[in-house]
């Protein structure tokens, strides 16, 4: 952000893209998004090509999931240039996401709502994409099946790095498949927003956001 000052609204948008990209692109209840924490951050793993976030000897995380390196230069960007201007020592949030008040984001789904009101995105829910990824992966193999839903539940034993990172692959390969569910098509008035794009438009614009806002911030 070096020579240019961004707007506390365009900041907390930035939080938006990122807590969507956790919901939509990575399949992760809203929930799950609100329990990821500092110290899940600061414990990331380099693994093969990928960055994993929430694997860890003593306890499971709220979220185990794959970024790719360019989500983490997203999310690191947040990291180091956002949330701590919204950190207050009175509260001492140690959530990864923070709003402006300095307290942790408590309703993830509000947040992602809102960013597709503000861009007339299909309204689209983490149930659709979830339940829209299980449906696709019928079709594969039980050891493939045991794999999503790995990466779609924190509640799955101790997966290793390894696991995490070829479960995000798969999911990955899945993204066509999910995209084309009926359910996921917005038809012309359709939805509480009235949008006419699909979810596999939404997923191009959700992956291009992030990258587009991190480079106008740099």
């Amino acid at each position: 952000m070096t020579g240019t000052a961004v707007s506390s609204p365009d900041k907390t948008l930035y939080r938006y893209y990122l807590q969507a990209l956790l919901v939509f692109r990575h399949m992760q209840r809203p929930g799950a998004v609100t329990g990821l924490t500092d110290e899940d951050w600061v414990e990331r793993i380099a693994h093969g090509g990928r960055v994993v976030i929430g694997v860890r000897k003593e306890k499971t995380a709220s979220i185990q999931i794959a970024l790719t390196q360019e989500e983490e230069a997203c999310f690191q960007l947040y990291y180091k240039q956002i949330r701590p201007g919204n950190i207050r020592l009175e509260t001492f949030c140690q959530g990864f996401f923070v709003s402006s008040s300095g307290e942790a984001v408590s309703n993830v789904s509000h947040d992602v709502n809102h960013l597709h009101e503000i861009y007339k995105l299909a309204c689209v829910t983490s149930q659709d994409v979830r339940r829209a990824v299980r449906s696709a992966s019928q079709s594969l193999p039980v050891c493939k099946q045991r794999a999503v839903n790995l990466y779609l539940s924190s509640d799955t034993g101790n997966p290793t790095p390894q696991d995490i990172v070829d479960a995000a692959e798969l999911l990955d390969s899945l993204s066509g498949s999910v995209s084309t569910q009926k359910g996921l098509n917005t038809s012309p008035g359709a939805g509480c927003c009235g949008s006419r794009m699909t979810m596999a438009g939404y997923i191009s614009v959700l992956i291009g956001c992030p990258a587009a806002t991190a480079a106008a911030y740099q």
